[in-house]
C-alpha cells in the first residue's frame, strides 16, 4: 500500500472544511439546521466515491458506495439513540450509545465484509 502524504492533506481539509462549516451554522444560525445539513449533504461521500474510484477503480468504489449505504442506515441508528437516552446524563447516554452502535458496526461489518471478500 502506498500512502501518499498529499492525498491525507487533502483528505483532512476537506473532511475538517464540512465539520467546521457545519459547527459554524449551529454557532450563527441554528443547532438543528447544522444536523440536517451535516447528515444531508453528500459532499464528503461524492468527493470520496470519487477519490476512490479513480485511485482504485470501479469494483471499490462500488464497495465504498454500498457500504456507505450501510453505515448510513447505522448512523440514523445512533441518532435515534443518543436522541432516545437523552434524559440520561450526557456521560451515559455517549456510553449506552456508543457501545450498542460499536456492537452493530462491527457485527454489519463483518458480516457484510465476509459476503462481499468471498463474491
Amino acid at each position: 500500500m502506498n500512502i501518499n502524504f498529499r492525498d491525507f492533506i487533502i483528505n483532512f481539509l476537506m473532511g475538517g472544511g464540512l465539520i467546521a462549516g457545519c459547527g459554524l451554522v449551529s454557532q450563527v444560525y441554528s443547532s438543528s439546521l447544522s444536523g440536517m445539513l451535516y447528515s444531508s449533504i453528500p459532499l464528503g461521500l461524492i468527493y470520496l466515491y470519487l477519490f476512490i474510484l479513480f485511485k482504485n477503480g470501479r469494483k471499490e468504489s462500488e464497495k465504498y458506495a454500498l457500504f456507505s449505504i450501510i453505515g448510513g442506515i447505522i448512523w440514523v441508528l445512533i441518532a435515534v439513540l443518543l436522541y432516545y437516552f437523552n434524559h440520561l446524563s450526557v456521560p451515559l447516554n455517549i456510553l449506552l450509545s456508543m457501545i450498542i452502535y460499536s456492537i452493530l458496526l462491527f457485527t454489519t461489518f463483518y458480516f457484510f465484509n465476509n459476503k462481499i471478500n468471498k463474491s
